[in-house]
């Protein structure tokens, strides 16, 4: 599948949207996905951002005009130019999905595209405020009701929101935090990729002003244009270490006791490597979700320009462990780091492809694991304990070795959506159970996935088949899935006659 992400960076629009980006590219392709950026040559080096999609990027003309807040001032030369330039750089390519983030774009450019490429669109956002033609729209922003805050905007476009699908790499997610203590022997400062609120340094004057003497560490990048100012003031303290251009924040997040960031796409990175955090809201568009987010006991807040509640409010903070690590941990369960994914995985399990099978290998047991230990999958199992790596890889190893058994993997368009195993029961019957990826639950591939495995069933033992099913009682989800698909219920289960068909 041929996939082209439409996104920008520049000191006044930032990094933010092309590195969540990344992020998404990456899960695409993983899942086997040809995915490359289309961007704005605009004077900086995109390489470092763009990491190992820098080679294949299609790079776009128009110079950098003059940028303020205002996102029509992004691309003064209007949406139909834009998407003259990117018709131009695909040069005859037609690609299968267009994602676009980007605030300067809206329902103009998407109907160009869809209409003249054939196309289908994301679009990932976050302000709902103008009108979007997308057949999928991504906010990974908290909001109280992302389907009130949408209705007016995305028509019949299906709708992603909330923090389970923050596009951070699932890195985030693994190793443990940095342990929290009842002092904070480190800070860690990060005001954007490009600090447009040119907070960096006031912040640090500020962590000074209020008593603070440990160590500091900054994360900025080339774009920030006080990058000279930040070394130099880095310099005079003696105890503040600069980085510039990290590949990722990880390690960055489990090295500090306390975070001062501001309050953009990274606060899904910092919840969920558990990091505790005081929110500098630098942008108009951050206001609303940083405000939900305090309100909930998530992070502290301050205002840019406001180093005076800062100075009052950070002597508490950094005596109150047991407040800090009840943020950290509240954070890191609402934002789990598979949120790009999630998203991957419904992009491309959203068209009309069908869902085929296969024999599972060694090199699914893991996700098998995942799938069947996820809450839901539990709470509708005849036995609903977590199974631990050394029971499961045993019995993942018997099952494949065993001609009683057969254990399939149902896919859509490259994306594993599904196990299915058959168990050979006397007399011609086989008892069937499965589960699927909990990534793409809901989106109605149990039926598919039941009739495919079937299909596969009846070319491997080619005869006449009775298949049995069980379920547990209260589960009405399964009981109409088996409905469905044409079993009948016999007392305590379900049946269906397979007849073979050469």
């Amino acid at each position: 599948m041929q996939i082209t992400i439409r996104a920008d960076a520049s000191p006044r629009i930032g990094i933010g949207h092309v590195r969540r980006c990344r992020t998404l590219a990456r899960a695409l392709r993983k899942f086997g996905a040809d995915v490359r950026f289309a961007v704005h040559e605009w004077g900086a080096d995109l390489s470092p951002l763009l990491a190992e999609f820098a080679d294949g990027a299609l790079r776009l003309p128009s110079p950098r005009p003059e940028q303020d807040a205002d996102p029509a001032s992004w691309l003064p030369h209007g949406q139909a130019h834009d998407y003259r330039e990117l018709l131009a750089a695909l040069a005859g390519e037609r690609p299968d999905w267009i994602i676009v983030d980007h605030y300067a774009l809206d329902a103009e450019w998407h109907d160009l595209a869809r209409r003249e490429l054939g196309c289908r669109i994301l679009a990932i956002d976050d302000l709902a405020d103008r009108p979007l033609r997308a057949d999928l729209v991504v906010d990974p922003n908290w909001n109280r009701d992302h389907q009130i805050k949408y209705r007016d905007v995305i028509g019949e476009a299906e709708l992603l929101g909330g923090p389970g699908y923050a596009l951070i790499d699932p890195r985030y997610a693994t190793g443990e935090p940095r342990e929290q203590s009842n002092g904070v022997a480190s800070i860690g400062l990060f005001m954007g990729g490009t600090d447009p609120a040119r907070a960096t340094i006031p912040v640090l004057e500020t962590v000074r002003a209020a008593g603070f003497s440990g160590n500091v560490g900054i994360i900025t990048s080339g774009m920030n244009p006080d990058i000279a100012s930040i070394h130099a003031a880095a310099s005079t303290d003696g105890h503040v270490a600069v980085h510039v251009d990290l590949p990722d924040l990880t390690l960055f997040f489990r090295h500090h006791d306390l975070f001062i960031l501001a309050a953009g796409g990274t606060t899904w990175e910092r919840m969920a490597s558990a990091a505790p955090a005081i929110a500098v809201i630098t942008a108009d568009n951050q206001r609303e979700i940083a405000t939900q987010l305090a309100d909930e006991g998530l992070q502290w807040l301050v205002e840019a320009g406001d180093w005076a509640s800062l100075r009052e409010m950070l002597p508490a903070i950094l005596a109150d462990g047991a407040g800090r690590l009840t943020q950290a941990r509240r954070g890191q369960e609402l934002v789990d780091a598979r949120g790009a994914e999630r998203v991957a995985a419904v992009l491309l399990t959203l068209g009309d492809a069908p869902v085929t099978t296969r024999r599972a290998t060694r090199d699914d047991a893991a996700a098998i694991l995942a799938w069947r230990n996820d809450p839901y999958v539990r709470s509708v199992s005849r036995d609903d304990r977590m199974i631990e790596w050394e029971a499961h890889s045993a019995w993942f190893e018997r099952i494949a070795a065993s001609p009683d058994h057969l254990l399939l993997i149902a896919e859509k368009n490259g994306v594993s959506v599904g196990v299915v195993r058959f168990d050979r029961l006397a007399d011609r019957r086989h008892e069937i159970s499965l589960y699927l990826n909990p990534f793409v639950a809901g989106r109605r591939l149990g039926l598919p996935m039941i009739e495919a495995a079937q299909q596969a069933l009846s070319r491997e033992v080619r005869r006449d088949l009775v298949i049995l099913a069980e379920t547990l009682p209260g589960n009405a989800v399964s009981q109409r899935l088996f409905h469905n698909a044409g079993y009948v219920q016999s007392g305590d289960h379900f049946e269906l006659q397979l007849p073979f068909r050469p």
